[in-house]
């Protein structure tokens, strides 16, 4: 993966669609965005193992793992069938809530010199845990040798290579941000899944004016989640049109400030502010709340990423769940933006790479990268390059069929603080603090800053 020059990882990536690729196996809190959910997140202290736990154990060897919540039901599966199948191996699995909690701890561990042996990272550069700012603090050993490597999902490799090396195993795969959708409400209502944006309008005003029930639930209190909904809704306006924005950009022969495409994202989300589609407590709303709505069957869409659905299923394991891809204003500019659902590295201090690599064989397995998947309602990289869906993306199989898929844009711009200062801007929408001319503006401030 090139810094600043991505010309190459948007071609890697946009050829997601394509069935032919060979590809990686199968969550996380993806983006990653900020969660401020309930789950209580365990701290690992000092957290790499050293040869005396090895000794104490007699011949047992425990390897750490730091990890989002998001991935936890997988995660835990596949370690009790690995310590099944290697009794000698012990896993420690910590786990944190997304965003600064995890953020905070992690950096903190690997700073200071006690990092586990293995660590969730986030592919491309965007976060502070990503795999690149990992890469260049000297944290990740480079895993090409290694068996999986030649079956990794070749639309988003390049998110885990830097200067030729692979540094981490992706886990999978889920759209960036979708509209997920309680069937049962959108039938009682007689309401059709909308194929356009003003079908979308439509549909907003229908549920308004027929029942209680918030139209669209969208944590917009969070930054990060302003920010991925926004990349994904201009990835029909833009990206879609001009697959080569984002290196124009890079070469500054284009700006945010005065691109139709960017301009008309930001005027969808002011149109479905003024036509009631959010609650009138959206601008505060956290994510926590946002899932609660939606599994509660107060809101009859939810605007996040599908894998947020695990979460929702947690909470109402009946509700009867469909999604579709956010609707461009003709039907024929429709994408979804897939994203990679983070991946797995080994700590380059660690005194048991050997078994470290040896449990991410076996998570690499297709009956562990299945189960990983499933669990944490992601997509394998298998199931997204054949169109074979589970049952959770079904919805999706025709848009995996005929490759209707862009690139994440939010894992390529050009730093970690770039999503929270956009998102933060973007909240001003919500508000009426901002006009879409501002936001544009603080886009490009914050482009040129980072």
């Amino acid at each position: 993966m090139k810094k600043n020059t991505p010309r190459m990882l948007l071609a890697a990536i946009g050829v997601v669609a394509t069935a032919s690729l060979v590809v990686s196996c199968s969550p996380s809190d993806q983006g990653a965005e900020e969660d401020t959910g309930s789950t209580t997140s365990e701290s690992a202290g000092d957290a790499g193992t050293t040869d005396e736990d090895q000794a104490a154990g007699g011949d047992a060897v425990s390897i750490t793992i730091a990890m989002m919540n998001g991935g936890k039901p997988g995660l835990d599966a596949v370690i009790a069938a690995f310590e099944e199948a290697n009794p000698s191996i012990n896993i420690e699995a910590s786990y944190y809530e997304s965003g600064d909690s995890f953020n905070s701890a992690v950096i903190t561990q690997f700073a200071s010199g006690n990092g586990t042996d293995i660590v969730y990272v986030i592919g491309g550069q965007a976060a502070p845990v990503s795999v690149r700012p990992f890469a260049e603090a000297g944290y990740l050993m480079d895993l090409s040798d290694q068996p999986w490597v030649a079956g990794m999902y070749e639309g988003t490799k390049d998110l885990y290579t830097v200067d030729g090396k692979v540094l981490g195993y992706e886990v999978g795969l889920s759209p960036l941000a979708l509209l997920n959708y309680n069937r049962d409400i959108f039938a009682e209502l007689g309401v059709e899944v909308p194929q356009t944006f003003d079908e979308l309008l439509g549909v907003c005003g229908t549920i308004s004016e027929n029942s209680d029930v918030v139209p669209i639930s969208f944590a917009a209190g969070l930054p990060a989640v302003d920010a991925n909904n926004t990349a994904v809704i201009a990835g029909n306006t833009v990206t879609s049109l001009d697959p080569d924005w984002l290196d124009k950009r890079y070469a500054d022969e284009v700006t945010f400030v005065g691109d139709p495409g960017w301009t008309r994202a930001l005027e969808q989300i002011v149109e479905m502010i003024d036509g009631g589609c959010f609650s009138a407590g959206t601008a505060a709303l956290q994510m926590p709340e946002m899932i609660s709505e939606f599994a509660n069957a107060e809101a009859a869409m939810m605007f996040t990423y599908g894998g947020q659905n695990g979460r929702v299923k947690a909470e109402s394991p009946d509700l009867n769940i469909g999604m579709f891809p956010f609707p461009a204003d003709a039907k024929e500019d429709t994408r979804l933006t897939p994203q990679s659902a983070g991946g797995m590295g080994i700590w380059t201090g660690s005194t048991h790479q050997e078994e470290a690599k040896q449990f991410l064989e076996y998570l690499a397995s297709p009956e562990s990268s299945d189960t990983y998947s499933d669990l944490n309602y992601l997509l394998s990289g298998q199931q997204a390059a054949t169109a074979e869906m589970p049952e959770s993306y079904k919805d999706l199989t025709t848009v995996f069929e005929e490759g209707l898929i862009v690139p994440d844009q939010v894992a390529l711009w050009p730093s970690p603080s770039m999503r929270d200062i956009v998102g933060a801007s973007i909240q001003g929408l919500f508000t009426n603090q901002k006009t879409v001319e501002e936001v544009l503006q603080d886009f490009d401030n914050a482009w040129e800053e980072s």
